[in-house]
């Protein structure tokens, strides 16, 4: 299948370039008709240097999508059964690859897009681009602020004996992450994509060994279902799905990542080794960990690991599992700085002076100081990060992609198969669905946190992982 739809993007058409006597900003009866670029300077042509392989972007793509997804497999298993899950885990994997390849075909069209706001600002109609601009800048920064939450947390995992309080552990994060987000480019971290893999291979591997040894001692067997289990429910299995969804949802940087390729058609190809480990690792440790816990699944399979009696295999485990986590926060708000510092300042995007790099920095603290504020000062930050990702994630994920890369086809004049409208019509349905009934559901979930919270924001009150493990 994947070679099937690589061969159809290199057939996509021909590489136009840039119409740089033409207005970019369209007309309010229809899309922008142009590939110039935008007024503020958003373009390929401007600090983008081509450096990545397609191997490197593939383990791009699995620091980016793989981590804090695979951790909640145990629980998504928990709420669907075994078949369930495992049918939906291999249908969104290829799902998520053909969106993905959608972008490229887009890119090959509008080779200037280099971020979701400049491919709209160049084929969509202004106000539909405002919208989505909005709606991915919002989901940039809360999910950011996901991905420093998880550190700040798997930081006191890996330091399970200390007695220290949720904000002063986001401080230690806060200052573990200010100097790397420094760098501007993902050419300027290739090294660091392919050990970000071992890391999260590492910590997946010592958590599967510990369920491996401990298996026989645990009763989850005793609760686990092939088919749905009986107490599933429209708000779980909803949320089980989104859990599945979001864990492979990652194109929203896909054109970011393109324009720094070396040859950015050979984009699909990434696929090649991220598609393999990220269907292979959901599927593997949803089994296990739902063999391993049942009923009993955690939100993330580290958990399942007691520091009592392997103290040194917890802590190496989260220690690999903090890396990774950096190391998918640099990507996740690498694409975020540089479409905060081309509306700030264009003229010193890409460039390597003290002022671009002073800009850079003042809009890295930023967006640290935003993650530390909201992960600590919202007490129920799961739910709202669960809420903002069904509500914004099908928009970004399915909608945007199918929809430029319609438009994309109309710009070149050319048609598309019934067999491609009709797989893009199926996959734009299920995600106005996941997107009402999936924000439904996460509404009534924030709603009964409202009732339950008992927890005050910035709340400091010493104590160390053993303590609330046991």
């Amino acid at each position: 299948m994947l070679e099937s739809l690589e061969s159809g993007t290199r057939n996509s058409g021909v590489n136009v370039g840039p119409s740089k006597g033409s207005d970019s900003k369209g007309s309010n009866s229809g899309p922008a008709e142009d590939f110039s670029s935008s007024s503020d300077g958003s373009s390929s042509d401007v600090g983008i240097v081509g450096h990545l392989s397609w191997k490197t972007v593939g383990m791009i793509e699995i620091g980016e999508i793989v981590g804090v997804g695979v951790l909640t497999m145990g629980l998504a298993f928990e709420e669907l059964g075994y078949v369930l899950a495992i049918v939906l885990i291999g249908i969104l994997g290829p799902v998520n690859i053909y969106m993905g390849i959608l972008l490229s075909r887009s890119y090959q069209v509008f080779p200037s897009s280099v971020s979701y706001a400049t491919l709209a600002d160049l084929c969509m109609w202004p106000w539909a681009g405002y919208v989505l601009k909005f709606v991915t800048y919002i989901y940039f920064v809360f999910v950011a602020s996901s991905y420093f939450l998880a550190l700040s947390q798997t930081l006191e995992i890996a330091f399970w004996g200390v007695e220290l309080c949720q904000p002063l552990w986001s401080i230690i994060a806060f200052c573990a992450l200010i100097g790397p987000i420094q760098v501007q480019s993902f050419s300027g971290a290739q090294i660091v994509f392919w050990i970000n893999f071992g890391l999260i291979v590492v910590a997946i591997l010592l958590v599967l060994i510990y369920m491996f040894i401990n298996m026989k001692d645990s009763d989850g067997r005793d609760s686990v279902y092939a088919g749905t289990p009986p107490s599933i429910s429209w708000l779980t299995f909803f949320g089980a799905l989104s859990k599945i969804t979001f864990a492979y949802l990652g194109c929203f940087v896909f054109l970011e990542i393109i324009a720094e390729m070396k040859t950015p058609s050979d984009f699909p190809k990434s696929f090649r080794i991220s598609a393999p480990v990220q269907i292979g690792l959901y599927i593997i440790v949803g089994i296990i960990s739902y063999t391993y816990s049942g009923e009993n699944a955690s939100d993330s399979i580290i958990k399942l690991v007691d520091p009592e009696t392997y103290g040194g295999l917890l802590s190496a485990a989260a220690a690999c599992l903090c890396l990774h986590l950096m190391v998918s926060y640099f990507i996740i708000s690498l694409t975020w700085h540089k479409q905060v510092h081309q509306y700030v300042s264009p003229s010193t995007y890409g460039k390597t002076n003290l002022k671009s790099r002073l800009i850079w920095f003042c809009i890295s603290f930023l967006t640290l100081i935003f993650a530390y504020v909201i992960s600590n000062g919202v007490t129920f930050f799961d739910s709202l990060v669960s809420l903002l990702g069904s509500l914004f994630g099908p928009i970004l994920g399915f909608h945007a992609p199918i929809i430029f890369f319609f438009l994309a086809r109309r710009k070149e004049g050319r048609p598309i198969s019934w067999l491609e409208k009709t797989i893009c019509a199926i996959i734009f349905i299920y995600a106005t669905v996941l997107l009402t009934a999936g924000t439904a559901a996460n509404i009534i979930t924030l709603r009964d946190d409202f009732s339950d919270s008992d927890t005050q924001p910035f709340t400091c009150t010493r104590s160390s992982y053993l303590d609330s493990y046991n």
